[in-house]
């Protein structure tokens, strides 16, 4: 990711390069946390009320986890299929 980021910057602005990925990335972490974390403790409590049990067995995790790594599939591709719309409309009328 760095490399992508500093390929097309200017000599003497690697260092503002460097920042803006480290200030993306520390956004993107923070802004995982507050998505997927409330998605994968909804799901943690749910199996946890629909068994009536108040122990946290390795399985109840493993499907709040999975339901947020599930969302997450879903937030990636959606936006994957966004860029590649914008990209190839882009390509088709010649602007950059």
């Amino acid at each position: 990711m760095s490399q992508i980021l500093g390929t097309g910057c200017g000599k003497g602005s690697e260092g503002v390069a460097s920042s803006m990925m480290m200030a993306i990335r520390n956004v993107g972490a923070a802004f995982g946390v507050a998505l997927f974390g409330p998605i994968a403790v909804f799901v943690i409590i749910s199996t946890m009320t629909a068994r009536a049990t108040i122990d946290i067995s390795p399985t109840i995790l493993a499907a709040g986890f999975r339901a947020a790594f599930l969302w997450g599939a879903v937030l990636c591709l959606a936006c994957a299929i966004i860029s590649a719309a914008i990209i190839i409309r882009a390509d088709t009328s010649g602007t950059a």
